[in-house]
């Protein structure tokens, strides 16, 4: 609501400001088609916002396959071997350049990883990629490779709709890719139970992810602030005190809609055991039953895309612009009604002037 009403008052503020500053130049009717005008945009602006479909990012773990250096075309070109053609006499001449495109190399080098799931290209380190980069060296044949793909998530489009009175602000964020292709599914775990994990990501389908928390009461917070999660994905938040999960539970995407016996199963399984790698092979056990969610049963939620304040300060500046040429095209306009006219000074005296 507070977005709208922003755009209210600058829509308003839009055609009352050049009336006030040129008051007797902009007619009542050109400031009706300037405040029309920020209508026009202002309508435009959002069947646009809300046409666009809203894209999210989920993850696969795959495992590295083969590494190797890859001779490609040379990327640094420059002008050579110029000369100039003229043409015409006197006035009327011409000239006119010509070059070839060079080349700095008769090639380059990409080192490229490829895995079951993508692949990727290391940086280079010199200029041609003539030298192995360290980060190349490390690369292991068989270990874990994950990669993201897009695909269309309305949730993302009015979250609150699914997540009303959550605080989805603060703590961690779902993981991501780093590193080129490195993942780390178990939060506020340990460097060990993040390798375990990912380890066994290469053998499943979809993508799992651990949330470890000493907070009983923020289950609901972390599934509102990764927003219900990804459309692949299990997330299984654990509550640990002691070396024992005391509490678990679980969500998938659409608020579990698709799994709603295999959450209840998680949290049955789980809750009461020590914190051991036994907890993480109880739910890749339990997962194999995971259907993914189908983002298409939530389109309805288009048709609610909430505004950001992204999509007002578009419009603000694009509003503005408009209207200052509008109040420029205006101001310099003469066909203005008499009503609009800065009246004439007369003397009191003026009809005695001719008195003889």
């Amino acid at each position: 609501m507070q977005y709208w009403t922003l755009v209210l008052i600058a829509m308003v503020l839009a055609a009352v400001i050049p009336k006030l500053l040129f008051k007797y130049q902009i007619s009542w009717w050109e400031m009706a088609v300037q405040s029309l005008a920020s209508l026009l945009l202002g309508l435009i602006l959002y069947v646009c916002y809300v046409s666009w479909p809203s894209f999210d990012t989920a993850y696969v773990t795959g495992k590295v396959t083969k590494k190797y250096m890859d001779e490609v075309s040379c990327e640094h070109s420059y002008r050579c071997n110029c000369y100039t053609t003229c043409s015409g006499t006197g006035s009327n001449r011409s000239c006119t350049e010509h070059c070839s495109t060079c080349y700095e190399h008769s090639s380059d080098f990409d080192w490229v990883v490829e895995a079951t799931v993508g692949s990727t290209t290391i940086n280079r380190v010199d200029r041609r990629g003539t030298d192995e980069p360290p980060r190349f060296t490390e690369v292991e044949i068989g270990e874990p490779f994950t990669s993201s793909f897009t695909y269309s998530n309305p949730i993302l489009a009015a979250p609150s709709s699914l997540f009303k009175g959550v605080d989805r602000k603060g703590g961690a964020g779902f993981p991501a890719v780093y590193d080129y292709y490195r993942y780390s599914p178990v939060i506020g775990g340990s460097k060990e139970q993040n390798k375990y994990v990912e380890n066994k990501l290469i053998s499943y389908p979809h993508n799992l992810v651990f949330y470890i928390t000493s907070d009983p009461n923020d289950f609901h917070n972390i599934e509102a602030r990764f927003v219900g999660g990804k459309v692949n994905s299990l997330v299984t938040v654990l509550t640990v005190k002691d070396d024992v999960v005391v509490k678990a539970d679980a969500f998938t995407y659409g608020k579990s809609k698709w799994n709603t016996r295999l959450v209840t199963e998680v949290k049955l399984e789980l809750t009461g055991k020590p914190m051991t790698n036994e907890i993480f092979d109880a739910t890749f056990e339990l997962a194999k039953s995971f259907v993914q969610g189908n983002p298409e049963e939530f389109e309805y939620l288009n048709r609610s895309k909430e505004l950001g304040w992204g999509m007002v300060l578009i419009y603000l500046i694009l509003s503005g612009a408009m209207n200052v040429l509008l109040a420029m095209l205006f101001r310099d306009n003469d066909h203005h009604c008499k009503f609009d006219k800065k009246p004439e000074f007369k003397h009191p005296l003026h009809k005695y002037r001719n008195f003889k």
